[in-house]
């Protein structure tokens, strides 16, 4: 699908995409020869690279931002559907490795141009080859960037990152300043141990109230009700501002899913954004039936508005669990009443 350049704001090469790329290649300050024979320095730089060559870490990373503005402009040029940052990262990521011309000419942008994501996704498992020796044999590292680069590419807007590090394809990667921290939304976590790793906290409503607080309507009724009125405000002020994935709006979702649990109401789980990837699913398999008909169009859309919207869909979508849950308990306790 071939879209105007006006219609989506083109993506942009994030902290995270540059880590992915900077840890698989890593840094040599020495000239030396990669896995297929070919002369590198730096973070996977080769051109002008000569036998006992040597640069500075600085030198380093003035090469990698040369060699990242090229591979950038290989995949603006060559993919014409719009990409949101992670699928641009994931792209220019490979890109980077295989070279412009084995990308351009890749099943990946062919199967992306027919707005067959998950095809596509699928195709970075395929660029595992070198030759080494003259032989054609499958290098282990690859397998291991190329799943790092499909996961980066799949993974939902704003999810990567928890405590200033990713875990993708088994490995632990740093980032320096990124664009999202997960571990970061609502209220700071106890001091204490938890199991399992980087859970939000979340008040606790195991203690049952004594018969005073009962007779008062109890501060666990109080608490609901305080949070079932930021939810409404919540609602209404997520309406009226725009809904983009820029700081503003993550700050914003931030502000407001501290308001939310201090008011009672439960931790916004990123874990639980798995259902995105259920939704990009589904997308992509009504896109490959319906693929040469109109719908594809609009199927893409609504992904690019479910990527860029994401912070605001999560909460608004345990704000609606959390009222649900809370009213069928009232029907619930209302019955047992009854009986």
């Amino acid at each position: 699908m071939n879209l105007p350049p006006s219609t989506y704001a083109p993506p942009r090469l994030t902290p995270e995409a540059v880590a992915l790329i900077k840890h698989f290649e890593g840094c040599f300050l020495e000239a030396y020869r990669d896995p297929v024979g070919v002369l590198t320095i730096g973070y996977g730089h080769t051109a002008g690279v000569k036998r006992g060559m040597s640069i500075t870490a600085d030198e380093a990373e003035n090469f990698l931002m040369e060699d990242l503005d090229i591979a950038e402009a290989d995949v603006r040029h060559w993919v014409k559907v719009a990409l949101n940052d992670n699928e641009f990262g994931a792209l220019v990521s490979l890109a980077f490795n295989i070279g412009a011309s084995a990308f351009s000419h890749s099943t990946l942008v062919r199967k992306l141009h027919k707005g067959n994501r998950r095809g596509a996704a699928a195709e970075f498992e395929r660029f595992v080859n070198g030759h080494v020796g003259g032989r054609r044999v499958t290098l282990k590292g690859l397998v291991l960037r190329r799943k790092a680069e499909r996961e980066f590419f799949e993974a939902p807007l704003g999810m990567l990152v928890r405590d200033g590090r990713m875990v993708l394809a088994g490995r632990v990667i740093p980032v320096e300043h990124p664009s999202y921290d997960v571990a970061h939304m609502g209220p700071p976590s106890p001091p204490q141990h938890h199991d399992p790793p980087y859970p939000h906290y979340a008040p606790d409503r195991s203690r049952a109230p004594d018969a005073a607080t009962a007779a008062h309507g109890g501060q666990a009724g109080s608490r609901l009700a305080r949070a079932s009125l930021v939810s409404v405000a919540a609602g209404a002020a997520a309406g009226a501002i725009p809904a983009t994935n820029t700081p503003a709006a993550h700050g914003f979702v931030n502000a407001v899913s501290h308001v939310w649990q201090q008011a009672g109401g439960p931790a916004v789980f990123p874990a639980e954004t798995s259902w995105l990837r259920w939704v990009e699913a589904f997308r992509s398999g009504l896109s490959d039936v319906f693929k040469e008909g109109a719908l594809t169009p609009f199927l893409n859309y609504a992904a690019q508005f479910i990527s860029s919207h994401e912070g605001l869909i999560v909460f608004a979508a345990t704000v609606f669990v959390f009222l649900l849950r809370l009213g069928l308990g009232g029907l619930l306790t209302h019955h047992d009443r009854e009986a």
